[in-house]
């Protein structure tokens, strides 16, 4: 069923690619080298891609001003052309793509990852500067707003340009390696801290050259911005977020994913596109537009925007949610884009271990427990520990029996279409609301949330048990998220009139 989703989606991306492909603007492109002062005249050689009159080499930039996107390129793949649809989608939608081409060396010497940040931080600084200079070819062509994006080893890098720089607008990478290269750069632990800024992280599922369990899903969790998004390309692997085969198939040693280029770039452009246009050019609806693609079933994701936090309900983390549950209650765990690792090492938090890939557990005693899980890939020796970061609650007054699996972002408590059921979806004056008959629920418990994390005000009216009818006719189109106040209990509904 996912694959068959899977075809259907990436059609219809490709589809909608095509036509936001006829935008107005042609690619227009140049090699500059600039010069950085600061770090002794370092040479920074460069493609822009640009909004042209028409498509070309140097040819006449458009009129009007534009976003600027600072992108990294991956281990051995210092050339543009290996990401020509990032850039040949982008422009015509009105953005400037600058491409350094700097730390493009294979193993001797091998990139510095470090200074290839500082160039994508300068990049940024020096084109802004230059939308002000009446001699210059960027004059009066370059808005305030900008992006760090990159991939593998330029996500990464892009990471640490971000890191404290109030100077980018967005932060996004793709298949974002964590390795820590020249001059020993612990990305997760000094740099994703401290981006503050709109953040988009993309993964492959598959990606075997940077497994997300290890890179991608802990620089999400590491990075404190008060909106960010992570998404799990289903089937996705590490070099297909480029737009040919090179170097990096080879550095990969077999297969990692199985969903074919053409689909996962589409899928990238899917995201990205919206993204950008909320952030760097203020369209509201490219939001809407983003949130509302992250239920297309190509794709497991998380978000988290202003305190509130949606996620697909087949999670791409190694995880534990909240739960509560009874003593003696069977806790199912399971582990998501563990596929490098072979071996596993749970710690239940209550002196319980188990070395299976997908275990239950039953606790013998209420409690709070904290539960980690050791990873080892046997084949190359690395392993890595990750921390469940919200406990597991056992709560005999909580339990209602059975097996409880955590594979579900539903509730805290147990998957929420259990409990809750809410229609119709999409909505359009009212929605109506009836939970479990053994749940008491009061009125003023209940509360909604647009996209952006804004509590909305609405009226209800409590028909009998728990069953109420919301009036949302003063909603706009959109959509929400609805939460049972003191509980983790949240869903999502649409409004469409």
């Amino acid at each position: 069923m996912r694959k068959s989703n899977l075809l259907f989606t990436a059609a219809a991306i490709l589809l909608s690619a095509c036509f936001a492909l006829a935008q107005p603007y042609g690619v227009g492109h140049k090699v500059i080298t600039f010069k950085d002062p600061a770090r002794s005249n370092r040479s920074i050689e460069t493609d822009i891609f640009y909004p042209a009159t028409t498509t070309g080499e140097d040819k006449t930039f458009v009129n009007g001003q534009f976003p600027v996107i600072i992108f990294g390129h991956g281990f051995v793949m210092a050339s543009a052309d290996l990401y020509s649809y990032i850039w040949n989608s982008l422009i015509p939608n009105g953005y400037i793509v600058a491409f350094p081409r700097t730390e493009g060396s294979s193993l001797f010497p091998p990139p510095n990852h470090g200074k290839f940040a500082e160039d994508i931080a300068f990049l940024n600084l020096k084109l802004k500067s230059e939308n002000n200079i009446s001699s210059s070819f960027f004059y009066h062509h370059i808005t305030n707003k900008s992006a760090a994006m990159g991939h593998s080893m330029g996500g990464k890098s892009a990471t640490m340009a971000v890191a404290n720089n109030t100077n980018f607008s967005a932060y996004i990478s793709m298949g974002a390696a964590k390795e820590e290269g020249v001059n020993n750069n612990n990305v997760i632990g000094n740099y994703a801290p401290y981006v503050t800024i709109p953040s988009l992280v993309l993964s492959g599922e598959k990606d075997c050259c940077a497994p997300p369990a290890a890179n991608q899903i802990p620089i999400y969790e590491a990075i404190p911005a008060s909106c960010k998004t992570f998404i799990s390309i289903i089937e996705g692997g590490h070099c297909n977020f480029g737009s040919k085969s090179g170097w990096c198939e080879i550095a990969q040693q077999g297969e990692c994913g199985t969903l074919d280029r053409t689909s996962q770039n589409n899928l990238v452009l899917n995201y990205i596109k919206p993204f950008l246009d909320y952030v760097l050019k203020n369209d509201a609806s490219a939001e809407a537009l983003f949130v509302s693609r992250l239920n297309n079933g190509a794709v497991e994701y998380k978000r988290s925007c202003y305190g509130t936090t949606i996620q697909s309900d087949y999670l791409p983390f190694i995880l534990a949610d909240k739960y509560k549950g009874g003593a003696l209650t069977n806790v199912n765990f399971t582990l998501h884009n563990a596929d490098k690792y072979n071996t596993y090492l749970w710690d239940f938090g209550d002196l319980g271990v188990s070395t299976s890939k997908n275990p239950g557990h039953r606790y013998l005693f209420n409690g709070t427990y904290c539960v980690k899980v050791r990873l080892n890939n046997y084949w190359t020796g690395a392993d890595t520990t990750i921390v469940i970061d919200t406990c597991i609650v056992i709560n005999s007054s909580a339990s209602r029996g059975g097996n409880k699996s955590l594979t579900s972002f539903d509730s805290e408590n147990e998957n929420l279409d259990n409990v809750l059921s809410i229609y119709p979806n999409p909505a359009s004056d009212v929605l109506n609301l009836k939970f479990e008959e053994d749940l008491t629920i009061e009125s003023n418990s209940l509360r909604i949330f647009d996209i952006t994390g804004r509590e909305m005000t609405f009226n209800s009216d409590k028909s009998e048990g728990s069953e109420f009818k919301i009036d949302i006719s003063n909603f706009p189109n959109g959509m929400y998220l609805i939460k049972l106040n003191n509980t983790g209990l949240q869903k999502t509904f649409i409004v469409n009139k």
